[in-house]
């Protein structure tokens, strides 16, 4: 898990930001934090081609694009309101939104 957490992103014209909880990963040894059983449970949501790779305290998901124009974008998803309103970006890669955390 990065040292740096929390996340800075534009929702509604206004700077906000949040913390990363969990970084998914493949073939945890704990259900909560795996990649692929997450989005088999709970990927119902999002939309084709987008992977949730982690999440905030709030149950909200960070998401990647793997297909399509928003391709290798990372997003924060609100969980409160439909996907597609709900879709903030926060990097343009995943390497930008590693680099992008900041330490609170």
């Amino acid at each position: 898990m990065p040292e740096h957490r929390v996340i800075t992103f534009v929702e509604n014209g206004q700077e906000t930001d949040t913390r990363l909880h969990y970084l998914y990963a493949v073939n945890s040894e704990h259900d909560y934090d795996d990649l692929w059983l997450y989005n088999s449970r709970y990927g119902e949501h999002l939309r084709p081609w987008y992977l949730s790779i982690g999440g905030d305290p709030f149950g909200n998901p960070i998401v990647l694009a793997l297909k399509g124009p928003n391709h290798g974008k990372v997003f924060f998803s609100d969980h409160e309101v439909p996907f597609d309103v709900g879709l903030h970006v926060i990097a343009p890669s995943f390497e930008a939104f590693l680099a992008g955390l900041t330490a609170e």
